[in-house]
């Protein structure tokens, strides 16, 4: 084998082997990552559910039990079981009727009497189930009713003296159920959330519809001798994950999880097909094959070059040694080093020396070349390699360079928007409307400043995606638009989870209000005497509790308010105010925290008439007692005595609040932060522990909600809070309701 061969082989060989052997490593433990990183995923998600179910369930079962618990009913259907007239079951089914109007969630209650006939039904679905002997609340059955629509039949024991009376049957929607099963956040395209239970002969029956079956609920089974799919381990009772030899009711291999509600016998999968959760190995082989064959050709121009580079001077002496010995001493200009002292020698030396200086020249221009292209190329490459999209146009918009995310985020590849109009319909822009677009280009075209804010783009799949965009014009020396760049960042993930978080907050706080409301209730019975007389220490533990209620309460609403704010639920409903009497009435409301605070509360009122504005005043009447509670809250504990003004003017075309105080202020470092959610300034913390951190936020997007800014300056001898409202008025929104 000749030299060149061996060194092209070598090349190859000690090149390819480690690649391939860190290639075939990297695929291996990227598979292992992705699997418990999904694994982790769908457990997380799994007890969620779970969690989920539970809490619906105690909401159904406390629902049944409330009316069980009803004392009118209770006394009605005592002395209808001793003398049973028409009377009674009336005023029985009025009671009940209240009940059902006053739930979306109710679709009939039934009330029986101690041996077991209806005394009154009221609703659509009721039905005749079989007698009941439990002692306690409980989901008996869910049922298709005539117009096959899943529904949950509840049941609870009407109890007085410890003797069964009769009971309560509800009838209710499987709504928070379908809910839950038809969430699949974090699921990615093929996974679901499955719900079934064990039907008479033992197969897994879907309770609920399911994802690539709209039409499953109570319909479709699995058959128990089916272990391979996860459906029969979850209602056998198993909690387990299962990695593999599983599928699906179609057939699908799947990767799951499952947990089982024991009170009710139900079983939860939550599982994705395994097709989906390694897609991206499939594409990380692929590059793998792209980067070996192109490693393999890189390698071989390269041995190839090197070999040549190793082998050309011996083949070169050896065809100088043969050209001198047939007399040809030019061929000693290529080997001048071989023959210093001979005439050919010092001739090939002048030819060598004028080459040489040359070369020189030739290299210095060219390492200048080099460098300022090298440079370029460093610029470039960043340009290319930043993960946001990078867009510069002319200054009509087309577009002249892209960098690599444009194909990544819009779905477009660089050639096919070369030269076309830049967040044109045909691209991916024109989601949002006129006046959006040209306060855009005024900003940049005319103002010829820099642009910044939040859009909605839509994919080349057709798919919107939402955007954060900064777009900057580039000036010559005469101050002419020479181009514009454009940054854009793919916000819709972070989208995404900011609604996820706000979701999970709002079912949070409603499921919270109830047992605390409860609580409330049940500690309000106890303090006032209802069970007892009680000793003073006694009522000042209680006290304490219903005070911490209280607060629990507070925040609650906060959160749920927060909820609906962010997600635009709240219902702004615009009505003529006089903003004057509506803040003497918040200035009365605060009268008493201001004597507690030692504080002087003051209202400046305007020294001509402001006509009533539409305005909602619950919302702008809660920002208000917001801004003075904290001034009062706030106020410094020595030193000058506290001050509060509230400051009512106009100043077309708004009216303007202000709130000025004489307390701690706000330090400078953290004053970009006041508006945050659950932000609470250091010196604030010291000087009030109790507070959420929301109260700011939720005046923000009021006042933003009803036209106006708000904004404040602040430094160590107090601070001022303003805001503005327009006299034109607020605009009206409609919402499922208004603030807690």
């Amino acid at each position: 084998m000749k030299l060149f061969t061996q060194l092209v082989t070598l090349f190859i060989g000690l090149t390819l082997i480690p690649l391939i052997f860190v290639g075939l490593l990297t695929y291996a433990n990227t598979k292992g990552v992705i699997t418990d990183q999904i694994m982790a995923q769908l457990v997380s998600i799994a007890d969620i559910k779970k969690n989920q179910m539970n809490q619906v369930i105690d909401a159904y079962l406390a629902d049944v039990e409330e009316l069980a618990l009803r004392n009118y009913l209770r006394l009605n259907l005592e002395e209808y079981n001793q003398n049973p007239t028409i009377e009674l079951a009336s005023s029985i089914e009025a009671n009940i009727f209240d009940s059902l109007i006053s739930s979306p969630e109710i679709v009939s209650i039934a009330i029986k009497d101690s041996k077991g006939k209806t005394v009154a039904s009221v609703g659509d679905d009721y039905v005749e189930p079989l007698v009941n002997t439990k002692q306690s609340p409980a989901i008996e059955n869910i049922f298709m009713n005539s117009q096959g629509i899943p529904r949950v039949l509840l049941r609870s024991p009407i109890i007085v003296n410890n003797s069964t009376i009769g009971s309560v049957e509800v009838v209710s929607k499987i709504d928070p159920f379908r809910i839950i099963a038809g969430d699949y956040s974090g699921l990615g395209q093929s996974g679901e959330v499955l719900i079934a239970k064990k039907n008479e002969a033992g197969d897994a029956l879907f309770l609920t519809p399911i994802r690539f079956d709209q039409g499953a609920a109570l319909k479709r089974i699995v058959k128990k001798d089916r272990t391979d799919v996860p459906s029969t381990h979850a209602v056998s009772g198993e909690e387990a994950f299962f990695l593999s030899g599983m599928v699906d009711y179609r057939g699908v291999p799947v990767l799951a999880v499952t947990r089982f509600i024991d009170r009710q016998g139900w079983g939860i999968v939550v599982k994705i097909d395994r097709d989906e959760v390694f897609q991206p190995l499939t594409s990380i082989l692929l590059t793998f094959i792209v980067i070996i064959t192109t490693t393999l050709l890189a390698v071989v121009l390269v041995a190839v070059f090197v070999a040549r580079a190793i082998t050309k001077p011996i083949s070169q002496l050896s065809q100088a040694a043969g050209k001198l010995s047939q007399g040809n001493f030019t061929a000693a200009i290529e080997i001048i080093s071989y023959y210093p002292s001979n005439e050919i020698g010092v001739m090939a030396k002048a030819f060598t020396k004028m080459a040489s200086q040359l070369k020189e020249l030739y290299r210095n221009l060219e390492a200048k070349v080099k460098e300022r292209t090298h440079d370029l190329e460093k610029f470039e490459l960043a340009v290319d390699s930043a993960y946001d999209q990078i867009v510069i146009t002319n200054p009509d918009g087309l577009i002249l360079h892209a960098n690599k995310s444009i194909e990544r985020i819009t779905g477009f590849k660089l050639k096919e928007v070369l030269g076309r109009k830049v967040g044109s319909r045909e691209l991916w822009g024109g989601q949002m409307g006129p006046d959006f677009y040209k306060k855009l280009w005024k900003t940049i075209k005319i103002d010829k400043k820099t642009f910044s804010g939040e859009l909605i783009n839509h994919r080349k799949n057709g798919d919107n995606y939402n955007v954060l965009v900064r777009i900057s014009p580039v000036l010559d020396d005469k101050n002419r638009v020479v181009y514009f760049v454009g940054i854009e960042r793919d916000i819709t993930k972070e989208k995404e989870v900011d609604k996820m978080k706000t979701e999970f907050v709002s079912v949070a706080s409603h499921q919270l209000r109830t047992p605390l409301t409860a609580i409330r209730w049940y500690v309000e019975e106890v303090y006032n005497g209802e069970l007892g007389k009680l000793n003073k220490n006694q009522k000042d533990y209680l006290k304490q509790i219903l005070e911490s209620n209280e607060r629990m309460i507070r925040l609650v609403n906060d959160l749920l308010n927060v909820s609906r704010l962010e997600s635009g639920r709240v219902t702004v409903e615009p009505v003529l105010t006089d903003l004057v009497e509506l803040i003497g009435t918040v200035v009365n409301e605060c009268g008493i925290l201001a004597k507690a605070k030692n504080c002087q509360l003051n209202f400046i009122k305007p020294k001509s008439k402001i006509s009533k504005i539409k305005i909602d005043p619950v919302l702008i009447a809660q920002v208000i007692n917001n801004l003075v509670s904290n001034s009062l809250k706030y106020s410094k504990s020595s030193g000058e005595k506290c001050s509060v003004v509230i400051d009512l003017s106009k100043k077309d075309p708004n009216v303007i609040i202000s709130v000025k105080d004489n307390g701690i202020g706000i330090p400078s470092g953290l004053q970009n932060r006041v508006f945050d959610k659950f932000f609470r300034a250091d010196n604030a913390i010291k000087s009030e522990t109790e507070g959420t951190g929301l109260g700011l936020y939720i005046s923000k997007m009021v006042v933003e909600a009803s036209g106006g800014k708000i904004w404040f300056e602040s430094s160590e001898d107090g601070t001022t809070f303003t805001f503005t409202l327009p006299l034109s008025g607020s605009p009206a929104r409609k919402g499922e309701k208004g603030l807690s």
